[in-house]
């Protein structure tokens, strides 16, 4: 069996990157549904952070699961809560199946619609499976645009 090469994870929005500890959802800070990092947006267009299939999108369009290579999942959620939102502010622009690209639009989200909610609008992403990969290392902070690279998954 080959060892996959690494895999580098982009931004999925321009905005401030913060370590996954920090998000105020102990589902994602204590690392529950794996290890990965967040966003904190300074626009609403979300991205796909790495090349693969869209294999969910939610019906509240708050999360889609992005099926990469060598068995690497990855979940982006949109916002803690947001579910409660039931969709309002969120538009989804990809659909289960789709190969998307690095940089691919996946969801407009309304940071004005959230933020009046009550609602944070954090980006994250986690390596819901990892496959091959043993190893997920957030390589940025602080500001950075989408599509920057961000962390590297290493077997």
């Amino acid at each position: 069996m080959n060892t996959p090469a690494p895999v580098e994870l982009h931004a999925p929005c321009e905005g401030r990157v913060v370590p996954l500890r920090e998000v105020a959802d102990p589902v994602f800070s204590v690392g529950t549904l794996g290890p990965g990092f967040a966003v904190v947006p300074t626009n609403g267009v979300v991205v796909a952070p790495v090349a693969g299939t869209i294999t969910h999108v939610m019906p509240s369009r708050h999360g889609i699961i992005l099926a990469a290579a060598d068995g690497l999942t990855l979940l982006i959620h949109c916002g803690i809560d947001t579910v409660e939102l039931e969709g309002r502010g969120l538009e989804a622009l990809v659909e289960q199946g789709q190969s998307v690209d690095i940089g691919t639009p996946l969801v407009l989200m309304d940071l004005q619609v959230v933020a009046d909610a009550g609602y944070r609008a954090d980006v994250i992403v986690v390596a819901s499976e990892i496959g091959a990969f043993t190893n997920l290392e957030v390589v940025a902070t602080g500001p950075v645009d989408a599509g920057q690279s961000v962390a590297v998954v290493r077997p």
